[in-house]
């Protein structure tokens, strides 16, 4: 007790000068210095706290046969932190997160995002999520034959409007890889111009508009992914690797994500390791269908845009894809009571913004005169859909797991999926397919 007294101390001082890191006032400049703005954070002793890293986090059951001696030497292998560096790297987007580096014991430097106004608890529960759903996938023989998963990453909450998300190494977002390569065939995103075009499209009928964006824009920006993986992965084997790598893992995270109801998904959001090919998705605040609310309603399951296709070969959705996506959704459906046990985490520590949802609920309930809202009600409400889906249940009716996914598909591909659409604020609508336009955005995109 005498020696964890001290580590608490030292805890509840790391989280006040992190909370700081994340809330002062960044004055519009994109570079700070954290000896000026955070002293105490670089002054504290920090030897005996770990670094918070996914690895770090990973509980590790030791075999049988294993000695105790030797587990307990592989926990005081764990990095701790040695300092900080000194650079603070404001990143352009509305919360204003800043990116910092902690220097660890072992010498590696590794790199966080301190993210302000933001309720990070939802995105470390996903994390949970994703680490059951991985140890499903490996315990399938199918799916851990083809190596199916779902990319993590360490989320700390500090409270519940801050927190420090782990900065994933060796990714580039799918923005910045699609973007160059259209600038370099003569084919620029104009913002403005797209913007005209959706104004106009409002007024269309759904058939009128998705005909009107095929022949005056989508025809104008062919499919350009496949470019990258030939560039990056110039040898055919880590090439063919590379590809099955990122049709695999982006199937995974397609059905995952349309079972939580994952939406926002534009080009920031979405990552691609240079190293192995891998789909690595971040910033998961839009769950629970909450983009089927938005003035533009979010429209589709799941992102599979022109370009993401382009990115998995010649056979497109009926390669490795569509196969990996029955074999998740299976594993998934398989094992509804595990996943739901987790996720009624939400139940009994609601969010921030059910707690928003009933004070409006309750606003509008006195003044006639009714009773108050009940907060587990409504987290009830946000996790039923997720249960229908995965009972299989679409449209009132529960289907096989086959037609599940081709339903999904044909949704996420539909033309006629276009209806009300707006272009967002760095115009990479235009440079990915007709579904982007049901990916709008009120505030400027973020990255991790």
């Amino acid at each position: 007790m005498e020696r964890v007294r001290p580590l608490i101390r030292t805890y509840m001082e790391l989280n006040t000068e992190l909370l700081h890191l994340c809330n002062f006032d960044v004055e519009n400049i994109e570079q700070h210095r954290m000896s000026a703005k955070c002293p105490k954070l670089s002054s504290l002793r920090l030897s005996e706290v770990i670094v918070p890293l996914q690895d770090s986090f990973t509980a590790k059951i030791p075999s049988m046969s294993s000695q105790v001696s030797q587990n307990q030497s592989n926990l005081s292998n764990l990095p701790t932190i040695h300092g900080f560096g000194d650079k603070i790297t404001v990143m352009p987007s509305l919360q204003k997160p800043r990116k910092i580096s902690i220097i660890a014991s072992n010498g590696e430097e590794f790199n966080f995002l301190c993210k302000p106004k933001d309720d990070l608890r939802k995105d470390a529960r996903l994390m949970d999520f994703n680490a059951v759903v991985n140890k499903l996938l490996t315990s399938n023989s199918e799916s851990r034959k083809r190596q199916l998963h779902i990319r993590t990453y360490s989320v700390v909450p500090l409270n519940e409007e801050c927190g420090l998300i782990e900065w994933v190494r060796n990714t580039i977002a799918f923005r910045a890889i699609l973007r160059p390569r259209y600038d370099v065939v003569g084919t620029p995103i104009s913002t403005r111009r797209y913007n005209e075009y959706f104004e106009k499209f409002k007024q269309m009928s759904p058939e009128k508009a998705g005909n009107t964006f095929k022949d005056k824009i989508l025809s104008e920006f062919k499919p350009i992914f496949h470019q990258w993986f030939l560039e990056t992965f110039p040898e055919p084997m880590a090439w063919f690797t590379s590809r099955l790598a990122y049709s695999r893992t982006a199937a995974v995270i397609s059905m995952v994500g349309y079972i939580i109801g994952l939406g926002d998904r534009h080009c920031e959001n979405i990552m691609l390791d240079t190293g192995t090919g891998e789909t690595v998705h971040c910033d998961f605040n839009c769950l629970f269908d909450k983009g089927r609310q938005f003035e533009i309603p979010e429209l589709v399951p799941f992102r599979l845009t022109q370009n993401i296709i382009d990115g998995m070969g010649i056979t497109g959705v009926e390669g490795c894809f569509r196969i990996s996506c029955e074999i998740t959704m299976g594993i998934l459906r398989s094992n509804r009571d595990c996943l739901m046990s987790v996720l009624e985490a939400f139940i009994h520590d609601p969010l921030v913004e059910w707690e928003d949802e009933r004070r409006r609920k309750e606003r509008h309930r006195s003044a006639m005169g009714r009773g108050p809202v009940d907060l587990k009600k409504l987290a009830l409400g946000a996790l039923d859909p997720i249960e229908r889906k995965l009972q299989g249940i679409e449209g009132g009716t529960q289907v096989s797991i086959s037609n599940q996914v081709d339903k999904l598909i044909l949704e996420a591909t539909s033309p006629s999926k276009l209806k009300r659409v707006k272009c967002t604020s760095d115009g990479h609508l235009g440079c990915d397919g007709i579904n982007n336009a049901l990916y709008r955005k009120d505030v400027p995109n973020t990255q991790v």
